[in-house]
Parts: C-alpha cells; structure tokens; sequence
C-alpha cells in the first residue's frame, strides 16, 4: 500500500518522535507507543458512515470501500471505520520503526465468543499487534468509544488491566482471545481474535467481504454508530434501526451523559462540537440513520450476460433508498 506522509500524520496527532527511537530501550519504546496509540484514538473518530452508505446500494452494483486511503483522514474530514483507522495506524507505526502486523477479528457485543450465528459472518473487524522485544501489544484503535485507551499486553491470562478509570481483560478461550471491559453492569465481552498475523491483502479481502456479503450484518445494515476516546472519557452518537432512536453519551471522568436526540439537525450539531465532523449535513446523517435497503418493485429476473443493459435494467426495477 501507498506509504502515508509521517510528518503530516504526527502533526495531525500532534505527537513528538524522540530522537533514535529506533535505539531506544525497551521501556522507552513501550511509553512512546502507549503516547502514539492514545493520540491516534483521541483524534480519528469511528463512524461507519461509509459502511452505511453502500448499505442502500444493490449487491452487485454496490461501491468498493476504500482501505488505504488517507486522502479524508488526514483531511478536514475525520473520521472511517475499523479497517480504515487500523490501518493508519499500522502504516505509522511501520515506519517508526515497530513490528506490527494486521489480525482478523470479530466484535462480540455481549455474545458469546464464538458463537455460531456469528461464525457464519466474514471477521468484519481489524485489530493489530506489536512486539517490543519479548512483549507483545493488542491495539484495537477501531472499536470507537469502547477502544482500550492504550495497548493491551498480551499475557494469556485473565487478570485485570488498569487504564486511567478503565479495566479491561484480554484472555484465551477455546482457539481464540477475548477483550473485556469492565462497565456499570459488569464485564461485556467486546471482540474475539485468533491473533494469527495476516496479510494486507487478506485484510483487503476481508473488508470485500464486508461489504458484499449477502447477509446482514448490523455495523453495515441497521446501525450508525459514532465514537472516539477523549482525555478522560468517551463518547459516542448511536442510531438502532430497532429502536430508531439517535442517542448520545458521553463519559468523562465520574461524570456519565446519555440523551436521546430529537432532530437530525440537534445530531449534527453535536456531530461538528463533540466529533470535529463537519462535512456531513443534516440531510446526509438523516438518509445514513433512517434509509432502507434497496427493494425490488417485482420479482427478480436475471438475464445473462450480465452486461451494461442488464444492470441498467436491474437498477429501474429496485425501489430508491438513499
């Protein structure tokens, strides 16, 4: 993949490489990452708008979504889902110097790890890890405002990790390891990995899978979700297809926020003071929270080959969405 500007990225996240990182002790290398990590958490914010936007495309003419691509993050325009800031993330730190490979992962949200419903969706998630010498690192920075506030050490057991106000467990189960957070109502189970290393380009086609596979998959299809870590809490703007409500929350410190919006507009207004997200319109996060897949007027007739009359015939018989 195409290597990203260092020097504009770490004024982006406004952190400071010491001198001879590269010769540095062990520890040193350790907090810079701790220091990096946080800064690249607290200032790309997840949203899955791109995920929710291809949602209302038809399955085969649907838009690829881009991995690699840095031009809107490092833009006035923040803000990607896991993959994208995953693998920003990983191209830095690559040039600093660490040794970080891609994981495959799965988020869990409560459910048991895994769970056969789940196993039957492609690994929609995309975790990293780094090793320092003889310790190894689990960074999870695109699990928006769930992400640990630093690298999780990779010990195999099942002791809580302190981080500022947070804890959270990263443990072995059956062949795969789990992340926990501790939270009001007890541990939630937040994502499951094999930690096995993978390619860029089996990264790529995992994201493919993503947004062709033919089943549901609620990150992409029912779901607008918002969130980014801030210096002593989180937050995050949600929208469930289920409850179609946009709720908002916000946890900094002792003190803990959640209200429901009553208008798209009141939802991009918090979006541009609470997530530095300006370019999306009111109108824009409305058809992202409320459109419908795309549905056929009549019954399905597919005439082969599938060329450019045929998808043109597709699309006039499929009901507008966005």
């Amino acid at each position: 993949m195409n290597k990203i500007n260092l020097e504009e990225y770490l004024q982006k996240v406004k952190v400071i490489v010491p001198p001879s990182l590269g010769e540095a002790a062990c520890e040193e290398k350790i907090n810079f990452l701790n220091s990096i990590y946080l800064a690249h958490v607290k200032t790309f914010p997840y949203s899955n708008f791109e995920l929710r936007k291809i949602s209302k495309q038809h399955l085969l003419q649907r838009n690829s979504l881009s991995f690699f691509c840095y031009k809107n993050l490092l833009s006035e325009e923040p803000g990607g889902y896991c993959f994208q800031i995953a693998a920003l993330l990983f191209d830095a730190l690559s040039q600093l110097g660490y040794d970080v490979t891609f994981c495959a992962a799965r988020v869990l949200l409560g459910a048991t790890p895994n769970d056969h419903e789940l196993l039957k969706l492609p690994p929609t998630h995309l975790v990293l890890t780094v090793q320092i010498d003889d310790q190894k690192f689990l960074l999870d920075p695109g699990l928006g405002s769930s992400a640990p506030r630093f690298p999780v050490p990779i010990t195999g057991t099942n002791e809580s990790i302190s981080q500022n106000e947070d804890e959270y467990k990263f443990y072995s189960i059956d062949n795969v390891h789990v992340l926990e957070k501790k939270t009001r109502l007890g541990w939630f189970r937040l994502m499951q990995t094999d930690l096995v290393p993978i390619s860029e380009k089996q990264a790529a086609m995992n994201l493919l899978k993503l947004g062709r596979h033919p089943a549901p998959i609620g990150i992409r299809d029912s779901k607008t979700v918002i969130g980014i870590i801030t210096e002593h809490g989180r937050k995050s703007l949600i929208w469930d297809a289920q409850s179609k409500q946009l709720k908002y929350s916000a946890n900094e410190s002792t003190e803990y926020t959640q209200k429901t919006i009553t208008s798209f507009a009141e939802g991009h207004q918090i979006l541009a003071t609470e997530f530095d997200i300006k370019h999306v319109s009111v109108e824009a996060l409305e058809a992202y929270c409320t459109g419908s897949v795309p549905l056929p007027i009549k019954p399905w007739t597919i005439n082969f080959p599938l060329d450019h009359f045929e998808l043109n015939e597709m699309e006039k018989n499929l009901r507008p969405a966005f």
